[in-house]
């Protein structure tokens, strides 16, 4: 460094300075008079208050190869100084204040490497000259994000065949996308971010072998999706949401092996989701929100292993929810809302963070979350307890709670008069019990009054909150699916408080489940 500087604008002399960096230190003051800096290389003035023109002497930086000046108040026009700079490797005037128009003069920089202009947008409205790409041969990072761009992409831009990363979103480009532009071939992944521009026409069926992410959303674009996608097999994020494609979604869509992310919503795709799914193995995000689709949700979509956030909420979907979808625990988030599906919610999706997921749905029903309507007696959706469901489930712990399972009224509990007899009995036969009890392995016990088709551990998954249903003096009282149809047991758990059950409250229970067993209790 120079020992004589003392403000980076006032200026300085060095014939051996190579690197000059002032960033990130909020100095006020315009571009530093660097003069006599022949063989300055490395120029950084990024995050400061630096304010007024580029100063013309930049051009005597010949050797200059990178330079920063992101995220300062620089104004007026971006000299054409700047294109003389041949051993420029990197450039970034990102978020600054620049006006007029930026020099086509850029596009002699055939070194240049890294090329950010993005977030200028008081830059007078310009097309993207053919001459800016005309030598810029070893690009590999283009942003150029909100410059005020307009017209459409020149044919040019095929020749950048060494590029990784492009993004022109926020900007008024429109036309079709250049054929060649998502053909190039290299040995690196690449990004084509083309979001939030007037681009028409359609998908092409082909892409280059290397493109990894597209992102097409908030443009224009139309027409079917092409059955020629499947060729798209390097892409992980594709992107076309707010968009006017219409058709089918073909299976072909789903053989792409490595996709992630796929965001098709506010377009106006219809018919059904595909029943069948080649592969979609690393797919975590789909949403085809708000658009056109009918039919019933298939089961396929339960197949999708990585799944994280499922949106098909504002179509037009119908029929009955797949009950696999109630066994599809890798789905964190899911939007079903405002559709026309029809019969009962699983009941392993009835929970209050789902609440939002199924409204607007009419013929749809639950009955533990608020937001839809109740599944009643009779009519669709609706079911009634069986009697070959009723239970009992009597529980002896290791060391200090006993619980006992059975079925009942949803209302039926006992009173604390029976505890206290209870009590007084089991102190009589305290002993007897214990004795007993050594040479007994504890454990949860069912005892079935009638023909079962579930078992215990359908039973204790289930004796939750969210499945509570009532309390009693003697425990409380838990609504139970037992399959997946839809039917379910009321199950009761009784609170014996530190007590071993004794063979009295046993018989009074059993009396109660026979009494019981006949009838049929409506949900």
């Amino acid at each position: 460094m120079c020992s004589s500087l003392t403000n980076p604008s006032s200026g300085f002399r060095s014939t051996t300075l190579g690197h000059f960096v002032t960033s990130n230190n909020y100095i006020p003051g315009g571009f530093p008079d660097i003069l006599n800096c022949s063989k300055l290389e490395y120029l950084v003035l990024s995050n400061n208050y630096s304010t007024g023109p580029i100063q013309p002497h930049i051009r005597q930086l010949s050797r200059l190869r990178y330079l920063n000046m992101t995220a300062n108040h620089f104004s007026s026009d971006i000299l054409a100084d700047i294109g003389r700079l041949h051993e420029l490797r990197y450039l970034s005037l990102v978020r600054n204040e620049f006006t007029g128009t930026w020099p086509v003069e850029v596009g002699n920089l055939s070194n240049l490497e890294h090329l950010a202009l993005a977030y200028n947008h008081r830059l007078a409205p310009s097309t993207l000259p053919k001459e800016l790409f005309g030598a810029l041969n070893k690009l590999k990072f283009l942003w150029m994000r909100d410059m005020n761009l307009m017209g459409g992409i020149p044919e040019s831009f095929n020749n950048l065949s060494s590029l990784e990363h492009v993004d022109l979103s926020f900007n008024n480009l429109n036309g079709s996308i250049p054929g060649g532009m998502l053909m190039l071939n290299i040995n690196l992944k690449i990004s084509l971010l083309l979001n939030d521009n007037l681009f028409s026409g359609e998908l092409p069926s082909k892409l280059g072998s290397n493109l990894s992410r597209v992102d097409r959303s908030d443009n224009r674009l139309s027409g079917p999706i092409p059955v020629g996608i499947s060729s798209w097999v390097t892409v992980e994020e594709f992107k076309a949401s707010n968009n006017m494609f219409s058709g089918n979604i073909p299976v072909a869509l789903t053989s792409l092996p490595i996709l992630s992310t796929l965001l098709l919503d506010v377009n106006q795709l219809s018919g059904q989701l595909p029943s069948e799914i080649i592969s979609w193995k690393s797919l975590t995000a789909l949403n085809l929100a708000r658009n056109q689709l009918s039919d019933p949700i298939p089961k396929s979509i339960c197949s999708l292993p990585e799944l994280a956030s499922l949106d098909l909420s504002e179509n037009q979907s119908s029929g009955q929810l797949p009950s696999e979808l109630g066994l599809f625990n890798p789905i964190a988030l899911f939007n079903l809302s405002s559709n026309n599906i029809t019969g009962k919610i699983p009941h392993q999706l009835e929970k209050r963070e789902h609440e939002s997921s199924f409204l607007n749905n009419p013929q749809l029903c639950g009955n533990l979350i608020p937001t839809v309507k109740r599944c009643s007696a009779s009519g669709s959706g609706s079911q009634k307890l069986p009697a070959k469901y009723l239970a009992m489930i009597i529980a002896f712990p290791i060391v200090a709670s006993v619980g006992i399972i059975h079925l009942c009224n949803l209302f039926g509990v006992r009173g604390n008069r029976d505890q206290e007899n209870n009590h007084e009995t089991e102190q009589k036969n305290k002993h007897e019990a214990e004795q007993k009890n050594n040479h007994e392995t504890d454990q949860w016990m069912l005892t079935s009054f009638h023909q079962l088709n579930f078992t215990m551990d359908d039973i204790l998954s289930s004796l939750g909150e969210d499945n509570l249903i009532g309390k009693g003096g003697c425990g409380n009282v838990y609504l139970v699916s037992v399959n997946n149809s839809g039917e379910f047991v009321a199950a009761k758990k009784i609170m014996i408080n530190n007590r071993k059950l004794d063979k009295n409250l046993e018989k009074q229970f059993i009396a109660e489940v026979e009494t019981l067993g006949p009838h049929t209790i409506p949900t």
